[in-house]
């Protein structure tokens, strides 16, 4: 069988070529192809966007590679972006070089990573005439519902405003335009979805609502080597004076690191020992500040290290020594920081948002709070800090949880499967 990946991310192609930049994101889509290596029952082709113009197709370590290149987005697309719409998406982007692909692998059937992808867009042109599955990731249209937390709008970022936000629109306010514009596209999407790969009860009921009849399939996720080499291994103390925190997010409005801010004022207001390593944004983030302004909290007396991004085993390191991993996001599907945290074994509490609930089953496998609830989260941290037997079984769970769910040899045997099973319907 021959299966053409189209994803945002370049899979497996610079692990020999050195790295091309300091962001770790999309790491689960390198890990799931590393399973088809030395596969004879599966050909694969990975297609990605590029910034290298010259670079056609690649075979390499037994995967074809289409790199498809990507010209940056000029200022006047962006405008037209930010006040035309969705009508202004180029629906027609890489569609030509999308079907040079295809003419050229001849794949029995195609598996896009993500309606958010721009190569998603294969979806309104009949090029292909083989069966096309959608993995879901996020989900524009309820992540943009969600996108200011409470407290906060689109004006809240008005002043102060860069004369490069003003003219290029690549502030926070264009951020939140840009993915209303992208979920009214992902909604046209939507219609044409046959097949979907989804991991949690949110994205099955969610894609139930956007497509009618479409067929619906568990994917499950790969996690990075580093988090299966150090499986259980979260160094748990029997008493703790200061309560180590450590959470995972990005310099996104919906991330939660206004509920990080918070919740760590309201902890030193208690008289609460505790410190808290952030990772994914350093000191310099602009939203630390816009937050700090809109809330009136002063960040910098709080006892909260921004760590910046790291890669995987720096994220090893950090969260096996911490008492308590947060998971602070408004909206979110299945993600990466919080399986990984439970694969180490450090007890998670994350909004109970999202596909969250099926993540973790509340007081087994981590504790969930509802969403904007400062008062039951720092209640929950001062739980987990004086109860060493919670601790301590909420890790052994959520350890024996997430190595089932993250099974690789499950994991890959049923992507197939479902592939054979969507190529004869």
């Amino acid at each position: 069988m021959k299966v053409l990946w189209l994803t945002n991310t370049p899979g497996l192609f610079y692990q020999n070529k050195g790295s091309n930049g300091t962001y770790n994101g999309g790491g689960w889509e390198a890990s799931l192809q590393q399973l088809f290596a030395g596969r004879t029952d599966v050909s694969l082709a990975v297609a990605f966007e590029s910034e290298v113009e010259k670079e056609k197709k690649v075979e390499q370590d037994g995967f074809i590679y289409y790199p498809i290149y990507s010209k940056p987005k000029s200022a006047f697309n962006k405008l037209k972006l930010y006040h035309g719409g969705y009508k202004h998406v180029d629906s027609g982007l890489h569609i030509p070089r999308i079907k040079e692909i295809i003419e050229d692998f001849t794949p029995d059937i195609i598996h896009i990573h993500g309606l958010e992808n721009t190569l998603a867009n294969i979806l309104l042109h009949d090029i292909a005439n083989v069966p096309i599955v959608v993995s879901l990731q996020g989900l524009l249209l309820p992540y943009s519902e969600a996108f200011f937390p409470e407290g906060v709008d689109e004006h809240s970022f008005r002043f102060p405003l860069s004369l490069s936000e003003h003219i290029f629109r690549n502030g926070y306010r264009y951020a939140y335009k840009s993915i209303r514009v992208r979920a009214e596209h992902e909604m046209l999407l939507w219609t044409k979805v046959k097949n979907v790969f989804g991991r949690t009860c949110w994205d099955k009921s969610m894609c139930e609502r956007y497509s009618s009849g479409v067929s619906y399939h568990y994917g499950g996720e790969v996690l990075r080597d580093a988090f299966y080499a150090n499986a259980g291994s979260h160094e748990a103390k029997e008493d703790i004076r200061q309560i180590r925190i450590c959470s995972t997010i990005s310099n996104t409005v919906y991330k939660g690191l206004d509920v990080i801010l918070k919740t760590a004022k309201n902890l030193q207001e208690k008289g609460v020992d505790y410190e808290w390593n952030v990772i994914g944004i350093d000191a310099s983030c602009r939203l630390i500040k816009y937050f700090s302004r809109q809330f009136h909290i002063d960040a910098k007396s709080l006892n909260i290290k921004f760590c910046g991004v790291k890669n995987a085993g720096e994220i090893v390191d950090v969260v096996r020594l911490s008492d308590v991993f947060i998971h602070p996001s408004h909206i979110d599907n299945s993600p990466n920081s919080v399986c990984e945290a439970q694969m180490i074994g450090c007890p998670v509490i994350a909004n109970n948002v999202g596909g969250l609930p099926s993540l973790i089953d509340d007081g087994k496998t981590g504790l969930l709070v509802p969403a904007n609830s400062i008062e039951e989260l720092v209640s929950c941290i001062c739980e987990l800090k004086q109860n060493a037997a919670l601790r301590r079984a909420i890790s052994a769970n959520s350890v024996a949880v997430a190595l089932k769910r993250h099974d690789r040899n499950i994991i890959i045997e049923h992507l197939i499967r479902s592939y054979n099973k969507i190529q004869l319907s």
